[in-house]
């Protein structure tokens, strides 16, 4: 949240505000522009549910040590689930309530809310001006421990979600992905150049 809420790494963030979350969170912070103690709050709002239950979200990572080059496995944090939706420059923007709109669709299509049959997820949806590259996006942060202290899952997260954002750009009439277009995996194409 602080990051979101920050500058940013180039000083592109301007106007940092939140379009969509948890009810709670939104209650409380609404859609005025997030200051460090605001992005604090959330925050720890976000986590309040992995704090009371004293749930771990862990993921295995490979890690080579700089000394000897050799190469462990460990655990690290994974509670938080972050992703940021994006449209072309030339796309123009979307308002607080497309965004919003859009966001929530997300989230609850994605299982992460209480539309998925399970105790929901406390999330947010971030919005702070243009990507240095003129791209009108919204980042969303995800605490992956329920209401319930239950693990929300990210199983094949990656896959489910270029899948919905493809039926996202359709039902809202945005330009889609040229790689989504072709079919994820194609030869030749990384998700980096997409």
């Amino acid at each position: 949240m602080t990051y979101l809420a920050g500058e940013g790494r180039a000083n592109e963030h301007t106007e940092q505000h939140l379009v969509a979350g948890d009810h709670a969170i939104m209650a409380r912070h609404g859609y005025a522009v997030l200051d460090a103690a605001a992005a604090r709050e959330i925050g720890v709002a976000l986590d309040t549910p992995r704090v009371a239950y004293g749930v771990e979200v862990t993921r295995q990572v490979r890690v080579a040590d700089p000394e000897t080059g050799e190469v462990h496995n460990d655990r690290v944090a994974a509670d938080v689930w972050h992703c940021s939706l994006s449209l072309r420059a030339e796309e123009g923007q979307l308002s607080d309530e497309q965004w919003g709109t859009i966001a929530q669709q997300f989230v609850d299509r994605m299982g992460f809310t209480e539309a998925s049959g399970k105790a929901p997820c406390r999330w947010v949806a971030v919005r702070h001006g243009l990507s240095k590259n003129g791209n009108d996006h919204v980042h969303i942060a995800v605490s992956l421990v329920r209401e319930d202290g239950t693990k929300a899952t990210t199983h094949n997260d990656y896959k489910r979600a270029q899948e919905l954002c493809r039926t996202l750009e359709v039902e809202h009439g945005l330009m889609p992905v040229d790689s989504r277009e072709r079919g994820m995996g194609e030869r030749g194409v990384k998700p980096a150049e997409t």
